[in-house]
């Protein structure tokens, strides 16, 4: 890292979607990946956020793992994704739970939800109004997103395969969280 400075020194190590996002990556092989700690994350988001406007940071599961610390201190909104399921909205409902009990109320209270729905039958899931209901009850806002076929294959996502109602919910999201760039 000490030898990267400008965009283009960055720009060798991220890929580029479509859309024009760039993902910079953590090697996943067990291999060549090593242990990604709260100084290695503080470091990245310093050298990113001189040349990137937005820095976007997806935790995945790991409220336990080592950048926590620092991904939550930099952090100025979070997004906590839950599913119409019992056991994804207990999950999401943990993780307000963890962040309540470790400091992080004014950023519980200020995320967004996004209810994502992850299969295309409705059997032996909840109702999405219950898990919509609870979790205003938590955060700032609530957003759903539709099941949609192109999302459930996973891997790289063009806006212009999903359908059209759930691209409008992702740009209700995108819209809930420039409310607070102010803040």
């Amino acid at each position: 890292m000490p030898d990267l400075h400008t965009y283009m020194d960055i720009r060798a190590f991220t890929s580029r979607a479509p859309s024009g996002l760039e993902v910079l990556a953590n090697d996943s092989g067990p291999a060549v990946s090593r242990t990604f700690d709260d100084r290695d994350y503080r470091q990245v988001v310093e050298l990113l956020s001189g040349q990137y406007p937005i820095v976007l940071t997806d935790s995945g599961t790991g409220l336990l793992h080592s950048a926590m610390r620092g991904i939550l201190d930099l952090t100025d909104q979070l997004v906590v994704v839950a599913t119409p399921s019992v056991d994804g909205a207990n999950s999401a409902g943990i993780t307000f739970d963890w962040l309540g009990a470790h400091g992080f109320q004014d950023k519980a209270r200020h995320a967004v939800t996004v209810v994502s729905g992850v299969r295309s039958s409705s059997s032996r899931l909840i109702r999405v109004d219950d898990v919509v209901s609870h979790f205003r009850q938590r955060c700032r806002a609530v957003v759903t997103v539709p099941y949609d076929d192109h999302l459930a294959l996973g891997g790289e996502v063009d806006p212009e395969q999903m359908r059209g109602r759930t691209r409008a919910a992702y740009y209700e999201l995108a819209a809930v969280v420039a409310q607070e760039f102010n803040r």
